[in-house]
């Protein structure tokens, strides 16, 4: 019986990975990062109102913000990890579907964060359309709107989901908008099954189906560390998690995976349509 092809950074021919020396650079910053990640969900991952060892009380909004928080932030932690796994073994574009929902969170919290009254979207109203206690109105031939829920208090009909574009539309920085309108198609690309990214899994002569690729293995290397930069700028500068005594540390190794980021990516002979994408990464990191 065959064995599954399994390949390894540290294996691979040192032929096939281009700027293999700036790159692991990089993957070694995210691996000292991953490490504070996962002391912040060790210190502070306490369930503040979920916690089903108390008597139900009056939640708070700050304590439901809490837990809305760590759970995002724990939840992404694993998915990065998993991500990590991935990118050294080069199953890049299964890493970049993972790093798609960590970037989708990190945008929702983000949103929350400047929009405290939209926590109802990610707490009350999902739970509740899942727990079968809210019910989505229809329309005339029966079928479910899902875009709305049912007040059961006022019975009128309320608005329900947050789309990319709204979340999007809350980004502090433009320059992280023109990011965000280049990095998301191109991992939706990877999620959904299209031809797009039909490319990523033929040889270099288009004459054959593969599933060894070391094209761009970089690619999900640049991208888990760009969103694992915003995303603590978010949490350490914005939310300011109770996390004084790793401030110091997180902001300093933030600052030197944005050198290392920016250094890796101008070492690379991009076409026009990536040095577009390379060089919104690198006006949001310089920021």
């Amino acid at each position: 019986m065959t064995k599954p092809y399994i390949d390894t950074l540290e294996g691979a021919p040192e032929h096939l990975l281009i700027n293999k020396e700036s790159a692991f650079s990089v993957f070694g910053i995210i691996y000292r990062q991953l490490e504070l990640w996962v002391k912040i969900v060790d210190n502070y991952g306490a369930v503040k109102c979920i916690d089903k060892t108390k008597e139900p009380t009056t939640v708070e909004y700050m304590d439901l913000f809490h837990d809305l928080v760590l759970f995002g932030y724990t939840k992404s932690c694993k998915s990065l990890l998993a991500s990590r796994i991935l990118i050294e073994n080069i199953y890049q574009e299964d890493a970049q579907i993972i790093l798609r929902s960590v970037y989708e969170t990190y945008l929702s919290l983000n949103y929350v964060y400047r929009n405290p009254n939209t926590i109802e979207h990610f707490t009350k109203k999902s739970i509740g359309v899942s727990a079968g206690l809210l019910q989505h109105p229809t329309n005339k031939h029966g079928k479910k709107i899902k875009n709305q829920i049912i007040n059961p208090d006022t019975n009128e009909v309320e608005a329900f989901g947050i789309s990319i574009a709204t979340l999007v539309s809350a980004l502090p920085k433009n320059s992280e908008i023109k990011a965000h309108d280049i990095i998301y198609p191109y991992l939706c690309e990877h999620t959904h099954f299209n031809m797009i990214s039909s490319g990523n899994y033929r040889e270099p002569d288009h004459k054959k189906y593969t599933y060894i690729n070391y094209h761009s293995y970089d690619q999900p290397i640049i991208i888990q560390e760009y969103i694992m930069l915003i995303f603590l700028d978010l949490i350490v500068n914005d939310i300011k998690l109770d996390s004084t005594e790793l401030t110091d540390e997180i902001r300093l190794l933030n600052q030197i995976g944005k050198t290392e980021l920016i250094n890796h990516m101008n070492l690379m002979n991009l076409e026009d349509a990536d040095k577009i994408f390379r060089q919104a990464l690198i006006d949001r990191l310089k920021e």
